[in-house]
């Protein structure tokens, strides 16, 4: 496969997990696992360029973490608004 084709295949992907509602970067993961394999250092590289992009924002928040009883601090994504796609 084209990696500029790849590339934008899984942002389009990352832009979709996170359309309803905020996310983290472990839950992205997970979302994703039943259709494709994320690694998070690939993960991540999308992120920051989609930050860069503008497309969506990163804060840091407080969150329940699944698998403890405990809560903790993470980078939580939220989309940026509505995402345009021109063919042509």
């Amino acid at each position: 496969m084209d990696i500029q084709l790849k590339r934008g295949l899984l942002e389009v992907c990352v832009l979709a997990a996170i359309k309803e509602e905020d996310s983290y970067g472990y839950k992205i993961i997970k979302d994703m696992q039943p259709y494709l394999v994320l690694s998070e250092s690939t993960l991540y590289t999308i992120l920051k360029r989609l930050e860069t992009a503008e497309m969506l924002t990163v804060r840091t928040g407080d969150v329940k973490v699944p698998q403890s009883k405990t809560g903790g601090r993470c980078e939580i994504i939220t989309s940026t608004g509505d995402i345009r796609f021109t063919i042509g």
